[in-house]
């Protein structure tokens, strides 16, 4: 998108007339590229996938059957583990809160983690 702004000012007396023409080029921004949200999109982890939550920007899936769960943040359109920051007292994943948040992770996604520390 270009814009064109044109002042012109005129003094009296004496006339003087000044006119500035100033030109800003907007360059469009691409919108993010989602990934798939589809359970087929986790089959490189999963022999049958379940998918707890999916926006498309952050995932969260599992194999059938088990609490085998992986965090997933979508870069350029591909699925990237989101590794978790920690391990409960019994062993279990578990993600820092505030560096989940920072990270930019939906509430929706924030809701179903089990969080370090707490």
């Amino acid at each position: 998108m270009q814009v064109t702004a044109t002042e012109t000012v005129t003094e009296t007396p004496p006339t003087t007339t000044v006119t500035t023409t100033e030109t800003v080029t907007d360059t469009p921004v691409a919108a993010p590229v989602r990934a798939d949200c589809s359970a087929d999109a986790f089959r490189i982890d999963f022999t049958e996938p379940v998918v707890m939550f999916c926006d498309g920007a952050w995932a969260r899936a599992g194999q059938a059957q088990t609490d085998h769960l992986i965090v997933y943040r979508a870069a350029a359109g591909q699925w990237r583990t989101y590794e978790p920051h920690g391990t409960t007292y019994t062993g279990y994943p578990c993600f820092d809160e505030a560096t989940v948040t920072a990270d930019g992770a939906p509430a929706g996604l924030l809701q179903q983690l089990t969080l370090c520390g707490g």
